[in-house]
């Protein structure tokens, strides 16, 4: 499997990145399963500014959405 590594910005949370990423927030079970984390990556938003966070390459769950987001952040705070 192909992984990539993405930086975690101010205010990013793990559905931010799922979304971003993966095109949906069920993008989150690959997020879990792979990085070192807990359950608190999911809730706490401060906890992912400057993580690298390892993606899945090709794992593209809806390619719309990733497409919409392309260069843009997706930040919720």
């Amino acid at each position: 499997m192909s992984m990539k590594n993405v930086t975690g910005l101010p205010g990013q949370t793990a559905f931010d990145i799922a979304i971003k990423q993966y095109g949906a927030v069920e993008g989150i079970r690959f997020l879990l399963e792979d990085n070192t984390i807990s359950n608190q990556f999911v809730v706490v938003p401060e906890t992912l500014q400057g993580l690298t966070i390892s993606i899945r390459e090709n794992q593209i769950i809806n390619q719309r959405v990733t497409s919409y987001y392309g260069g843009k952040p997706v930040v919720s705070y």
